[in-house]
């Protein structure tokens, strides 16, 4: 099993959105996980096959039975991330979430355009910041993940690889 981290490439910003994606992403290449690049871009007008196929080539060299901790949000549209999330199942891959931020509770009017919590239950984990993180999203979040307090890092590399729905994690980085 390999173990893979998306890190995105969009260039400087100003703010901190970049900079805590990269530091998750060079934390976790320093215990072994390989990047999968993700690049922002537009996907107006991009058919749900094409994108898939993107999807599929960016994910080219992941196999089944790898694990993916994948940056939300990647910044990408919301069909994007579920796109994603569908076809690395589809291949018998496992997907950890882990959360930056939770888009519909900055932003209520994303709660017409995406269901976030729907598309965290499609999870095989989630990893958040803390305490207060993980309770909000352990009332919405079902079946109700149990809670590891523990260095994200040292959990993810606990992790076999195996059907993890079963038995889906609630990762708290505190």
């Amino acid at each position: 099993m390999k173990k893979w981290i998306t890190q995105m490439n969009q260039g400087f910003s100003f703010d901190a959105t970049s900079k805590a994606k990269v530091d998750v992403s060079t934390i976790a290449m320093r215990h072994d996980y390989l990047p999968l690049d993700l690049f922002r871009y537009d996907d107006n007008g991009e058919s749900d096959e094409s994108q898939i196929a993107r999807i599929d080539g960016i994910t080219a060299g992941v196999n089944p039975g790898d694990l993916i901790v994948h940056q939300y949000p990647s910044l990408n549209s919301y069909r994007f991330e579920n796109h994603f999330i569908d076809q690395m199942h589809l291949r018998g891959i496992s997907v950890i979430i882990f959360i930056h931020d939770v888009d519909t509770w900055r932003f209520p009017y994303i709660r017409d355009q995406f269901d976030e919590m729907a598309y965290f239950n499609k999870a095989d984990g989630l990893i958040v910041h803390g305490q207060p993180m993980a309770e909000r999203c352990m009332k919405k979040v079902s079946p109700h993940p149990w809670l590891t307090t523990c260095f994200w890092i040292t959990s993810m590399t606990n992790i076999s690889g195996t059907n993890m729905k079963s038995n889906q994690r609630l990762l708290s980085a505190s």
